[in-house]
């Protein structure tokens, strides 16, 4: 939930996507992390993110009702693994890039 909080607050100072990548790129590092705020400040940080933003929006759980509303879509569909498509209404998860590559060229057959 951290990390989503953190994605939302960057994307209200114009960094959605380039934290989208340093979160997923450096998932291994602070998903271990009993409280990764520290590392996620330093993240937003290099973003130019004011520090503030970031515990503010953590500490005040300030994006939970857009969050939990994203958690119960993806629940009401099923989805437990990203990343998971959905290709002419069916679930497409994904082992491999080809996987969606497939689903896509059987969908325009």
């Amino acid at each position: 939930m951290k990390a989503a909080t953190v994605a939302e607050a960057s994307g209200a100072a114009g960094a959605y996507w380039q934290m989208h990548d340093r979160l997923f790129e450096t998932q291994e590092m602070w998903a271990p992390m009993p409280d990764p705020t520290d590392y996620f400040v330093t993240l937003g940080a290099g973003l130019g993110i004011d520090p503030q933003v970031i515990r503010k929006a953590i500490a005040e759980n300030c994006y939970a009702s857009r969050i939990g509303a994203d958690i119960a879509d993806g629940n009401r569909v099923a989805i437990n693994s990203t990343p998971t498509f959905f290709v002419n209404g069916r679930k497409v998860t994904l082992n491999r890039p080809e996987d969606l590559e497939d689903a896509v060229a059987r969908a325009l057959r």
